[in-house]
């Protein structure tokens, strides 16, 4: 018998049995059908195609249960792509404006003259020791509304919190400071500066 024989032994005998019975095991008269009408070597043909067959439906099993899965990975992976592209033109926008902006300050500044120059450099530093003022004034106040209820000695597990806290609290009350110091240095150097001329 030819390849072409076998294989059209080996369909048709697995369609019948698809037919009459899916599951592993088969009844006695299938079993004699097929062993009356096949050799050994035939029958070991349909065993390893059978094997084939059992393999790729499980293969066709599993890729149906998984490729839903694909499919929403896939979905959800063009989703973020899609945000991803959306949240960088937000960026470039805000980038855009600023850029903007700045082109729009620089060119205004070269305008101006020594005093206007001198006059925005006051209020920008007035305006940055109010802002440490407010930081090292909210700073206290929570200092204060621990010790005022006590939050350490009811809640100890969080002693270690309130401890980090008040090292980051020490820091920044010291770079507060700094720039206090800093900045009143730098409007004094330039009065003189207007002063002096």
């Amino acid at each position: 018998m030819n390849n072409y024989s076998i294989d059209y032994i080996i369909q048709d005998e697995i369609e019948g049995l698809k037919a009459e019975n899916f599951s592993p095991k088969l009844n006695k008269q299938n079993n004699n059908k097929i062993e009356s009408s096949i050799t050994k070597e035939e029958s070991s043909q349909i065993n390893n195609s059978m094997e084939v067959i059992d393999k790729e439906s499980q293969n066709q099993v599993a890729d149906q249960m998984f490729n839903p899965d694909i499919e929403q990975v896939r979905k959800s992976g063009e989703i973020i792509i899609e945000e991803g592209e959306r949240i960088e033109n937000i960026i470039k926008k805000y980038i855009d404006n600023y850029n903007n902006l700045l082109e729009t300050l620089i060119s205004s500044l070269k305008d101006l003259n020594h005093e206007q120059i001198g006059a925005i450099a006051h209020l920008s530093g007035s305006i940055l020791i109010l802002n440490c003022l407010m930081t090292i004034i909210i700073a206290l106040f929570g200092d204060k509304i621990l010790k005022y209820f006590r939050l350490e000695e009811k809640y100890p597990k969080l002693a270690n919190y309130f401890k980090i806290r008040q090292q980051i609290l020490n820091i920044n009350l010291i770079i507060n400071f700094l720039i206090i110091i800093s900045v009143l240095i730098v409007i004094i150097y330039l009065n003189l500066v207007i002063l002096l001329n």
